[in-house]
């Protein structure tokens, strides 16, 4: 059962996945296709990634997002075979995830805190 605890920030998370997988700023730059000087903002912790950028920098060092976001879940990334494509979730997973996607990026950890309150912490 994952704790979602945040116990490092994404910028130390960058760095450590960067070292593992020997990739310097300008090869994950171009693994991502993001500019060198948005990656050196990652990596020093000036700027904080937005979801779709952290989803292109885990998918490039091959680390899941929520581990690069700095949460204590395991480091690696989750097989799409394990996971169940939308195609397979019920009507009302469906509706959830879509209201989801519909929340600002800047809000969508406010969201779950909110739903892990509610579901008093068990998750």
């Amino acid at each position: 059962m994952p704790s979602w605890v945040k116990t490092s920030s994404t910028s130390e998370r960058l760095q450590e996945a960067m070292r593992i997988a020997h990739m310097k700023q300008a090869d994950l730059a171009r693994a991502t296709g993001l500019s060198k000087g948005g990656i050196s903002n990652y990596v020093t912790g000036r700027y904080e990634p937005k979801s779709d950028i952290v989803s292109k920098l885990a998918k490039a060092l091959g680390v899941s997002e929520m581990w690069l976001w700095g949460y204590d879940v395991p480091m690696e990334r989750q097989k799409k075979k394990d996971s169940p494509s939308e195609a397979e979730l019920s009507e009302g997973e469906q509706m959830l995830l879509d209201l989801f996607r519909r929340v600002p990026e800047d809000k969508q950890a406010l969201v779950l805190q909110m739903i892990r309150v509610a579901l008093g912490n068990q998750e």
